[in-house]
């Protein structure tokens, strides 16, 4: 016998119902990607971020494809993209730790490793925050850089 609270989901109910799970258990997995930092509003902007598990992976490293200078253009912004302070998080998959690379411009900024995790959803994940000359501003992919 069933009381009034209980009931057998049908078949649909039920796909309907494990959906939904899948899509909002989604929003909780680590992303990586890219991203500007905005020293007069002391906040991340123009983040391109995908969860790491549908990241391409190219020498033990899983990010997104896309360049910071494609996301500054599609957003419309003015100025040089390589102005502007800017960093990409990595997923190390022979370390299985999440690599935050950005320019010595992070030095400054306390709270820049909460900000990303808290965005990128890394939170209680192994994370190295690593200074790089590429992240600098004024310096990048279309200016002489190699590594």
């Amino acid at each position: 016998m069933t009381n009034k609270w209980t009931r057998i989901l049908k078949l649909e109910e039920r796909k309907d119902m494990m959906d939904f799970m899948s899509q909002n258990h989604k929003k909780d997995f680590a992303e990586v990607g890219s991203l500007f930092y905005d020293f007069k509003n002391k906040k991340l902007f123009l983040v391109n971020s995908i969860p790491v598990e549908d990241a391409p992976s190219f020498d033990n490293k899983k990010t997104t494809r896309k360049l910071h200078s494609k996301v500054w253009l599609e957003n419309s912004m003015k100025g040089d993209y390589m102005d502007y302070p800017r960093g990409r998080v990595f997923y190390n998959t022979k370390s299985k730790t999440f690599e935050v690379l950005v320019g010595s411009w992070a030095k400054e900024v306390n709270v820049l490793l909460d900000l990303i995790k808290s965005r990128f959803n890394l939170q209680n994940k192994p994370c190295e925050l690593i200074f790089d000359s590429c992240w600098d501003t004024e310096q990048g992919m279309n200016r002489g850089y190699n590594g």
